[in-house]
């Protein structure tokens, strides 16, 4: 006897599938989707990196300025001069009242003058803050101390030298950050990012400029 074989339910059926214009159509919508996504990244990375190199540069420029601020507030005969082409701003601090223990003080008088690298006082010696170019458009604020001539004036650095960077951010372009009249000082800097627009050979740069007026409170004669 014969069996007659049944059609299965699990026969294989034919399917249907994707067209190619289908697919094309699905690959243009996920590149827009995909582009439009980097885009939205790329555009938030740019605003965090702005973002952060203008904290950057206020942190640290405000650092600087302080410092200097608040020695030259207690200094005397500030004098400003350009070194290399930069400004520069020289003074003597008040190191103590009838010092006679440091060559060359008075008695009964303030004795004018700044202290080395190991924090001992010398009547000759000044303080200075300047300027010094860097390259790409950005420059330093340095303090040094310098031998003097007699207390009269600055002549050169000491051996070795005592110098300190106060920043890194300092705008080449200044060309009078110091400014001296009646026994007040007007200091005026501009400071740059070190990202410069984010965009690398370019020169331009997050940038902010910070301004003080400092009155002496203890000029020297």
């Amino acid at each position: 006897m014969s069996r007659r074989l049944q059609p299965s339910a699990f026969s294989l059926q034919p399917q249907a599938g994707f067209t190619l214009p289908e697919l094309l159509v699905v690959g243009v919508i996920m590149a827009v989707v995909l582009g439009a996504m980097l885009v939205t990244f790329m555009s938030g990375q740019t605003s965090y990196l702005a973002m952060d190199a203008s904290i950057q540069i206020q942190e640290e420029a405000r650092r600087a300025f302080d410092t200097m601020v608040r020695e030259i507030r207690g200094g005397g005969s500030a004098a400003p001069r350009t070194v290399s082409g930069k400004p520069a701003l020289d003074f003597r601090v008040a190191l103590d009242y009838n010092l006679l223990g440091v060559a060359g003080c008075p008695a009964d008088a303030v004795c004018w003058g700044a202290y080395d690298g190991s924090g001992v006082a010398h009547k000759d010696y000044w303080v200075e803050y300047r300027v010094e170019t860097l390259g790409n458009g950005r420059a330093q604020l340095v303090r040094e101390v310098l031998i003097g001539d007699s207390g009269s004036s600055p002549v050169g650095p000491l051996t070795p030298p005592v110098t300190r960077v106060l920043s890194t951010l300092v705008d080449d372009t200044v060309t009078n950050a110091f400014d001296v009249s009646a026994d007040v000082v007007t200091i005026t800097l501009p400071f740059k990012s070190p990202r410069n627009a984010l965009v690398p050979g370019s020169t331009s740069g997050q940038a902010t400029t910070l301004a003080s007026k400092v009155k002496l409170r203890n000029p020297s004669p």
